[in-house]
């Protein structure tokens, strides 16, 4: 019996089981669950870190897009940037959310860009998000539709003089289609490029920096009898006076002097002669686009149109007397004011924007013609993605 206790207390511990045997289970049951976790915890790990990646990439072309984007948009809102704004980057580590965008803007292939603006650049968006980097090319280029109709709305109107203003310099932009009278510069201090920005259809204008000057037609004998003043303009803020196009004020006849200009943000248009003084304003001038005006002298009534809507008219008496007896010596200018009156130099109140298409009429628009002018003409250029490649880099 004392063997047999001896032999039971020999290989029993508490509970009948070696002492020791609990912790050894124990550790290598801990030690099984905690290398598992372990894995699983370097596996979730993994996988977060992969996931991580996956999103700093979808992040990374989000913001290389968002760069081309803002270069698009400089572009668009800028229409002088081809002459103040050098090639290179324009903007570096623009900071969006957690990640930051730069835009690079070059001719293609690399380079300077040139003046013309139908010539096409490429714009270089870079997307940096936690280690991903992404990148996208684009080739940027004006698109527009060649339509000519408002070419044969112009002849149905008895068209005395006719600027297209389109084009590059050398280009006869500047010729009088109909007399073929030339533009010439007015002031020596003037700041005009031609064909710097993007004009109505596949055609492109000039720029007026704002600064002074002007450009101007000389008067000519076939100037006589106008009746309807078309002409389309671009302002990049409408503060202030800005003179579209005017008939010089230098001196006053019995037909008038008369003036198209945005005068704090509306349409404006003034006729002044030994007679009578008439001014018209109306509507809101859209900031960043092309508008279409038009001043109509009718022997009853004077209206002013803003992109095919009458937006202010008056009644005259007997108008067609004083413009028939009117022999006017005086020049047109384009792209400033002169206050009725005035004998200011050319570069009053200029323009900060663009002026083209200018046409004087023989012919009295009436609404249904002044929206149907407005309607024919081309839509305005616009800048289109011709092209475009990704890069994607994980570092």
């Amino acid at each position: 019996m004392t063997n047999a206790r001896r032999q039971l207390g020999s290989v029993r511990g508490c509970g009948g089981v070696r002492r020791g045997g609990v912790y050894v289970l124990v550790l290598v049951v801990t030690t099984t669950v905690s290398a598992m976790a372990l894995l699983g915890l370097k596996a979730a790990m993994s996988a977060n870190e992969e996931g991580r990646r996956v999103v700093d990439s979808i992040s990374a072309r989000q913001l290389a897009a968002s760069a081309v984007e803002m270069g698009i948009h400089t572009i668009e809102t800028e229409p002088d940037w081809r002459l103040n704004r050098a090639d290179g980057t324009w903007i570096n580590k623009k900071v969006l959310g957690t990640g930051t965008a730069t835009v690079r803007v070059e001719a293609v292939g690399g380079g300077a860009y040139s003046k013309d603006p139908w010539d096409a650049i490429e714009l270089t968006g870079y997307g940096y998000e936690g280690g991903s980097r992404s990148v996208l090319r684009a080739q940027i280029a004006l698109s527009g539709e060649d339509a000519r109709d408002h070419i044969s709305e112009l002849a149905h109107r008895n068209v005395v003089a006719y600027w297209p203003l389109n084009g590059l310099e050398g280009d006869g932009y500047e010729v009088d289609a109909v007399g073929g009278n030339s533009l010439v510069n007015a002031w020596t201090g003037s700041e005009i490029t031609p064909g710097l920005v993007p004009g109505l259809g596949t055609a492109s204008a000039p720029w007026f920096a704002g600064t002074g000057g002007s450009i101007m037609a000389k008067s000519a004998d076939t100037y006589l009898a106008i009746r309807s003043v078309s002409v389309w303009f671009w302002v990049s803020s409408t503060a202030g006076m800005q003179g579209i196009v005017t008939r010089d004020a230098s001196g006053r006849g019995a037909g008038g002097r008369w003036e198209l200009a945005v005068n704090d943000g509306a349409l404006e248009s003034l006729y002044d002669s030994s007679v009578r003084t008439v001014s018209l304003s109306g509507g809101t001038v859209p900031v960043g686009q092309w508008n279409h005006a038009i001043l109509t002298l009718d022997n009853q009534e004077m209206r002013l149109y803003l992109n095919g809507v009458r937006v202010d008219q008056q009644s005259v008496v007997d108008l067609d007397k004083e413009i028939e007896g009117d022999s006017p010596t005086e020049s047109i200018l384009i792209g400033v004011s002169r206050r009725m009156g005035a004998t200011v130099d050319p570069g009053s109140d200029p323009i900060r924007g663009s002026v083209c298409e200018l046409a004087l009429l023989e012919n009295k628009l009436s609404d249904s013609e002044a929206l149907r002018l407005y309607q024919k003409y081309p839509l305005p250029a616009e800048y289109k993605i011709v092209t475009d490649t990704w890069e994607r880099v994980i570092e």
